[in-house]
């Protein structure tokens, strides 16, 4: 059996906040913060600055302990050597 694509015209995203507000606001935001945070944004990095982003957005509601988990998580973790830092991870 073979699928077929039916392309949808979707318009110029004018109602795109309204069709998909979610959707919208994520994107609206990871934009506004790459945009704020860092000043050239390459193709190279870019799977870690969304893995970063990803992290920060799945975190933003424990507000309250993340100091705890900071502490914890940089305890536990063996540093990483200069040489190393470079390379992408497996």
């Amino acid at each position: 059996m073979r699928l077929k694509a039916h392309p949808i015209e979707q318009g110029s995203g004018i109602n795109a906040g309204v069709n998909m507000p979610i959707v919208h606001k994520i994107f609206s935001n990871m934009k506004t913060w790459l945009n704020g945070t860092y000043h050239d944004v390459s193709t190279k990095h870019l799977p870690r600055y969304l893995r970063e982003w990803s992290y920060r957005f799945n975190r933003r509601g424990r507000i309250d302990d993340l100091d705890h988990f900071l502490l914890r998580r940089a305890v536990g973790r063996m540093t990483i050597p200069v040489r190393e830092r470079g390379k992408p991870s497996p």
